[in-house]
């Protein structure tokens, strides 16, 4: 049996449901006083001349919850948003207990155990922090597993996979075949091919056996990434090593308690500014592994911006008064530092007092700090709960700038879903 699409799965995402309010998680219109005005990116990466990102940390969420999806025009898992749904669609949550979905994680954990990937499942990660999911439930007619497409660089760290593991009239439930649909929903993403072998993982069949990874190169069934196996295996060979390829991606496992690091470059803080005036923010952020996040926050007006494009430089308009401008970033074993600049927005001295000093634009260095031009980079212990957005928190007007990047793989159009089907007996 090979791989072949399913006329049903494709259906899962024509379901005739309104679209409808917002989808889970994701803010109201307005709700950052446009304070998102980025512009589009497909990636979370950046990209160098070669667009492929360096070796990078991850983490997958297995949402065993279900919940709204919405086509946007990037896949992000944390605003609930992907290029499958043609609208506003629900994905049923998990169909069985949470003794079995445990047991389902235990299996995939093990899987990626080697790797610098995290899988979570009982809490959502933050916003900020560059994830993917994985939708385990439903039932939409066949066991399947399906994915948007083949990201042949890693390049989009917010994809939305999906596997819908109850039973047909003709198979049974199975934990391992269902982690074992997982893991290969997120190998994927990562930039793996179907291989011929059964035993393993990346095998497109469905199957209650216990699975492995290839630690040398096997014959693939599928080549959407082929030019990145040649890469290990030699050009033309269509071939891939499981294993390399992971490690070159995520780097080898190990524990991470160093904090990135954040440095704020402007504004000063002491910065005096007039009402409406143009605020530049410029930041820099860093970690020991690559992957980490980070969101722009103005504490006083509660409002919330997570850098999804990884932009570090943004424009905003503040109100008068004291503003607390702050850079937090987070990397995937949830450790967190921060960076903050304080300026003050004050209404200009009427026109023809000269006995008061000019206030537009003047920066007023900080004291007490070894360079004030870089802000406090302090680490913070834990992470700052404002993970939401507040739609009533009004005063801002602004926008981001996101740096230049590699435009992503063309990613699959719904009729071309990568889809693994399992075997009917």
């Amino acid at each position: 049996m090979t791989q072949e699409e399913s006329p049903t799965a494709r259906a899962a995402f024509n379901l005739d449901t309104p679209a409808s309010g917002s989808a889970g998680g994701r803010p109201s219109p307005g709700s950052l006083s446009a304070l998102i005005a980025v512009v589009p990116a497909l990636l979370l990466w950046a990209g160098d001349a070669q667009g492929a990102p360096p070796e990078h940390r991850h983490t997958v969420y297995i949402n065993f919850q279900g919940g709204k999806l919405s086509l946007g025009n990037n896949p992000n898992a944390a605003e609930m948003e992907t290029l499958c749904a043609p609208k506003s669609v629900d994905v049923p949550a998990w169909p069985g207990t949470d003794k079995e979905a445990a047991a389902v994680v235990e299996i995939v954990r093990e899987a990626f155990t080697p790797f610098g990937v995290r899988i979570v499942y009982e809490e959502r990660p933050p916003q900020h922090l560059p994830y993917s999911q994985v939708m385990v439930g439903g039932y939409f007619g066949s066991n399947a597993a399906a994915t948007c497409g083949s990201d042949c660089g890693d390049l989009a760290w917010r994809e939305t996979g999906f596997v819908w593991p109850e039973p047909s009239e003709f198979e049974t439930f199975s934990v391992q075949k269902t982690a074992n649909s997982i893991v290969y929903v997120i190998a994927q993403h990562a930039g793996l091919d179907g291989t011929a072998d059964s035993a393993l993982y990346t095998n497109g069949l469905s199957s209650m056996a216990e699975r492995t990874w290839s630690s040398g190169c096997v014959a693939l069934n599928t080549f959407a990434c082929s030019s990145k196996h040649d890469v290990f295996c030699g050009e033309g060979s269509k071939m891939q090593d499981d294993v390399a390829e992971l490690l070159a991606t995520f780097g080898a496992n190990s524990p991470d308690d160093i904090p990135p690091t954040v440095k704020l470059l402007s504004p000063l803080s002491g910065s005096v500014f007039e009402p409406g005036q143009v605020v530049k923010i410029q930041a820099e952020v860093d970690d020991n592994f690559g992957g980490v996040g980070w969101r722009l926050t103005l504490l006083e007006a509660g409002l919330v911006s997570p850098a999804y494009a990884q932009e570090t430089m943004w424009e905003v308009k503040l109100p008068a008064g004291v503003h607390t401008i702050r850079v937090e970033a987070i990397d995937h074993d949830r450790n967190v530092a921060f960076a903050e600049s304080k300026i003050s927005v004050v209404e200009p001295p009427p026109e023809g007092d000269s006995d008061d000093a000019p206030t537009t634009g003047v920066e007023v260095p900080t004291t007490g700090g070894d360079n004030p031009a870089m802000g406090d980079s302090s680490s913070s212990g834990g992470v700052d709960s404002a993970d939401g957005d507040d739609s009533s928190k009004p005063g801002c007007d602004c926008s981001a700038r996101a740096a230049p990047r590699t435009t992503l793989f063309g990613l699959l159009s719904l009729a071309g879903l990568n889809l693994l089907r399992r075997r009917r007996r």
